[in-house]
């Protein structure tokens, strides 16, 4: 898991256009396969393709945000060959579901679907709730509710 900060973004494909400072900053996840990685993060993250960059080892995908209905966030998927199979370490994406019903609906959708996911944690009947997942490359993320 990789978190890049842009320091020239006027001419970039994957930053915001209307980025002054570093609150548009992308995401970059390291997977084996591009083109796999591309449909599971549509089908369960769902995520959208903004750029197609396969030749180029990479793709740029995006995210809504809770915050905003009309924000996405930006998240680089990128081929690599260095992945050494799960990875937990203390650098991870988050994401924030704002409906408690949506957030355990999401959880047994994922769980359901075959994916890999944690136990929820935390306060179950209100206040913080979370549980992780992996992706197809064992790249871990973890996912919250705080209602």
């Amino acid at each position: 898991m990789r978190i890049t900060f842009q320091d020239d973004i006027k001419n970039s494909q994957v930053a915001f256009p209307d980025s002054d400072n570093f609150s548009d900053t992308c995401v970059r996840i390291g997977v084996g396969d591009l083109e796999k990685s591309v449909k599971w993060y549509k089908d369960f993250v769902g995520m959208e393709l903004e750029a197609e960059k396969v030749n180029e080892d990479f793709v740029v995908m995006s995210l809504g945000v809770n915050h905003d209905p009309n924000g996405k966030s930006k998240w680089i998927l990128e081929r690599t060959s260095d992945h050494n199979g799960r990875t937990d370490g203390s650098i991870r994406p988050i994401c924030f579901i704002q409906n408690r019903d949506d957030f355990f609906q999401y959880y047994h959708f994922l769980k359901e679907s075959g994916i890999e996911v944690g136990e929820i944690g935390g306060f179950t009947e209100g206040g913080l709730s979370m549980f992780h997942f992996y992706d197809l490359d064992g790249n871990r993320f973890n996912v919250s509710s705080f209602v």
